[in-house]
């Protein structure tokens, strides 16, 4: 006999929280490296901060974000890229709190919405393309 229990595992909500905290570790290893290669400064004082140092963080988010979308598609097992969009969203709103709770540079604030979502929907896209499933 089987069931015909659905599997929250493989519900979209599921996957976005799972993919959240995967890409919310990945933000963390990835800053805590640029840290570790690039110094640190005060968040109040942005002279104290070099690009490399802001790069670096931009990187990490983006990086977050696309493994985030992946995540997010790899778990959910669905073609449908929103989900990396979705992922790639909650990045740029954690990242409008930090413009906000910090000084950053205007490259940065310009690049961070554009960037973030689309590595989330790119990396879900390429996660779903390698997938055998129906288109849903």
């Amino acid at each position: 006999m089987t069931s015909s229990k659905p599997n929250f595992t493989r519900s979209i909500p599921f996957a976005v929280i799972i993919s959240i905290l995967a890409g919310g570790l990945t933000v963390m290893v990835v800053e805590a490296a640029g840290h570790l290669a690039f110094g640190g400064g005060d968040p109040n004082e942005p002279s104290t901060i070099s690009f490399a140092n802001y790069a670096s963080v931009l990187f990490a988010w983006i990086v977050g974000s696309a493994v985030a979308g992946a995540t997010a598609a790899a778990l959910a097992r669905r073609r449908f890229v929103g989900i990396g969009v979705t992922a790639g969203l909650f990045f740029v709103a954690a990242a409008v709190m930090n413009f906000v709770a910090f000084p950053h540079p205007i490259w940065m604030m310009v690049l961070t919405p554009l960037l973030l979502p689309s590595a989330g929907v790119l990396s879900a896209k390429s996660v779903a393309s390698r997938q055998i499933l129906p288109n849903t």
